[in-house]
């Protein structure tokens, strides 16, 4: 042992005593530095005071810990794992009878990591109420900070100006956090490698542990990884650091290797996604027989594109699948003027408009209790489809996409199997696909938040920034409208 680390020996064992830490993860240097700069703030020359005085005031430690180990955070820092947290969350958790979700963000520093959680959910329109997000960490200060929601321009990294605009008040440089965002976070102070961390709380959903077991002793470590496959659900997803994933695995916890997130999960069961044998891209004549299986519309030359639509309208009617049956030209023209289609008549008829522009039957297009068009009379599609979300949860992708294929057969204008097939298709990689898939169900039902979700998302993973804007704005509309109503 060198001279420095043998008169810091009672100071690294107090930081590993207290959080753990390995003194190599940093190098004996920077805690030396740090302690003399402290001593020297404070008043102090030896060494064995400076100890007394931090293994006996809490914030004197924890001013020395934050000067060791120093927090660099920004919002939605490595954007890969929140666009993951917002497919998991659509997929698994956006549905009438889904419990509340779950989130722990561990450690939260000052708040950035947290409150990009809170956005995303709020990104997804997924209701406020029905998420409960935990922020913990050991350090007062820092937390004092993260409650405030008050931020410099060192809390942004890169084009973040659309989120600065919409979730942000600025003044002179400073960003104040909207409080409907705080409100979603709550903090607390607790320290992962106390055995004991948390008591009695319920096990979360998914967990945020990024880039802090690197920086703990063995001891410390094993302590924490046990603490957070303790609060896991068993199904429960964990974000963790890149190169923090073997430790995890080497616990028990089975890592996603299809995504650019280091991401594992709590389950065998679950993690059987890895060991799914994904589809390959098909060839052009496999798509065009897919299309035609589904009614997507084949993919038009620029010459058909030119002078029709702009990028972000809907398809044309011809193309929706709600054309169930053959209409004649006097239908689709009454349906383009009025929005209504001629539900009640004979097929070939023109239902009879009055003087305000309606027809006699208004187009049944949110009642999924009706009969849908060519739908088999006493079919439970209800457990169809849940059939199909079954086997794609469990990674059948192949085999859920032709059930699904097969469904719309017979069910060409049913909202919730054509955004279920949307999923599947974007799972698989056929991304033309699922963004038409999504579009059928919003000209069906243009306020359908869970389509609008996924597609804002696929635009967003795209690169498409303009039309991604389109769609969560659409999303953000729709969401406040059902709530108010």
């Amino acid at each position: 042992m060198t001279e420095v680390e043998t008169e810091l020996a009672g100071i690294t064992g107090l930081l590993a005593e207290r959080i753990g830490l390995d003194p190599t993860s940093i190098g004996y240097k920077s805690i030396e530095l740090a302690a003399k700069r402290r001593m020297s703030k404070i008043g102090l020359t030896d060494v064995s005071e400076f100890l007394k005085l931090i293994r006996s005031d809490f914030r004197e430690l924890d001013t020395f810990i934050e000067m060791i180990v120093v927090p660099e955070t920004w919002f939605f820092r490595d954007v890969h794992p929140f666009l993951f947290l917002k497919e998991e969350v659509l997929s698994r958790f956006m549905t009438p009878v889904s419990q509340s979700l779950r989130i722990l963000s561990i450690p939260c520093s000052t708040g950035e990591e947290a409150y990009s959680i809170a956005i995303s959910m709020r990104d997804i329109n997924f209701l406020p109420q029905k998420v409960e997000i935990d922020a913990v960490d050991i350090s007062e200060r820092a937390l004092e900070k993260a409650k405030k929601g008050v931020y410099g321009k060192s809390a942004f990294r890169g084009n973040d100006s659309l989120i600065k605009n919409r979730y942000f008040t600025e003044d002179d440089g400073v960003f104040a956090l909207h409080s409907k965002i705080k409100e979603m976070v709550n903090f607390r102070n607790g320290n992962i490698i106390d055995p004991a961390f948390p008591a009695g709380v319920p096990k979360y959903d998914i967990i945020f542990c990024r880039n802090l077991v690197i920086y703990l002793d063995a001891a410390g470590r094993d302590v924490a990884v046990a603490n957070i496959k303790r609060l896991l659900k068993s199904n429960g997803l964990l974000f963790a650091g890149h190169t923090e994933v073997m430790f995890f695995s080497a616990a028990g916890f089975v890592p996603d290797t299809k995504t650019k997130t280091f991401v594992l999960y709590n389950s065998e069961g679950r993690a059987k996604r890895n060991s799914v044998e994904i589809p390959p891209r098909k060839g052009s004549a496999e798509i065009k027989g897919k299309r035609n299986l589904v009614n997507i519309p084949p993919r038009r030359s620029n010459a058909e594109i030119a002078g029709k639509r702009s990028s972000t309208e809907m398809p044309p009617e011809r193309h929706s699948a709600v054309i169930g049956t053959k209409r004649n030209a006097s239908e689709v023209t009454a349906k383009r003027h009025t929005g209504i289609t001629a539900s009640n008549g004979k097929q070939g008829e023109t239902p009879a408009i009055n003087n305000s522009g309606n027809t006699s039957a208004p187009l049944n297009r949110g009642n999924t209790s009706a009969p849908l068009n060519g739908a088999t009379p006493g079919m439970n599609i209800s457990a169809e489809i849940e059939t199909v979300r079954r086997l794609a949860d469990r990674g059948k992708f192949e085999t859920a996409r032709k059930q699904c294929e097969l469904l719309l057969l017979k069910n060409p204008a049913d909202r919730e199997l054509l955004c279920l097939l949307g999923v599947i298709y974007n799972a698989t990689g056929l991304i033309e696909e699922a963004e038409s898939s999504f579009l059928k169900v919003l000209y069906l039902e243009p306020d359908n938040l869970e389509a609008l979700a996924h597609i804002s998302l696929l635009y967003e993973k795209r690169g498409d920034t303009m039309k991604a804007r389109i769609y969560t704005d659409r999303l953000r509309r729709s969401g406040n409208r059902n709530n108010n109503g």
